[in-house]
């Protein structure tokens, strides 16, 4: 049951290898392999020796014991997907003009703008568009429109903005506004 419960985890990214199998209690070979192969032990309706249990926490072994197969199931599904590499998922908020370059230091510019499609939000990131090609990347950090602070300025509004980032803007570049966010994968 336990083998057909993990089978149902297996997926492209992470890969679930039983190294052994086997009834009884947990003892010191079983730790001895877990260790060489770099894996946990999991226990199911079963007891961890004393020298085993030991060995386990000076060799940095992890054994998992169960008496419940559902909350075995549970937790080792939890460990898969923890194990999955997160979605990261991309909404283009828009497109601005740079019009000014008011102030430029090591990692900072102060830059002024036209907002050319949607919005510029303070917080988003943005790629340096030069023609065709992109120079990189950065975060907006403080905005203004009207020499007044402000959270968003929308389409065809100018804009004041303070600006993080390692490459140097110019007049004429397009910034294109956008926000990422992280979600897990299930299974």
């Amino acid at each position: 049951a336990i083998n057909e419960a993990l089978t149902k985890l297996k997926n492209t990214e992470v890969n679930i290898n039983v190294l052994e199998e086997g009834v009884g209690e947990i003892n010191e070979n079983d730790v001895l392999r877990a260790d060489s192969g770099n894996a946990v032990i999991i226990g199911f309706h079963t007891r961890v020796n004393v020298q085993a249990a030991k060995l386990a926490q000076v060799r940095g072994v992890t054994i998992q014991s169960y008496d419940i197969i559902y909350e075995l199931v549970e937790d080792i599904t939890r460990q898969v997907v923890d194990m999955l590499t997160p979605e990261v998922l991309r909404t283009d908020l828009g497109r601005v003009k740079i019009l000014a370059i008011f102030r430029t230091e090591k990692d900072s510019m102060i830059v002024g703008g036209t907002v050319a499609e949607g919005k510029i939000r303070d917080g988003a990131e943005f790629e340096i568009k030069r023609g065709e090609e992109i120079f990189g990347k950065g975060l907006i950090t403080a905005l203004q429109q009207n020499k007044i602070k402000t959270r968003e300025v929308l389409v065809g509004t100018e804009f004041g903005a303070n600006v993080k980032t390692g490459i140097k803007i110019m007049v004429g570049d397009v910034l294109v506004i956008f926000e990422e966010t992280v979600r897990k994968k299930t299974l």
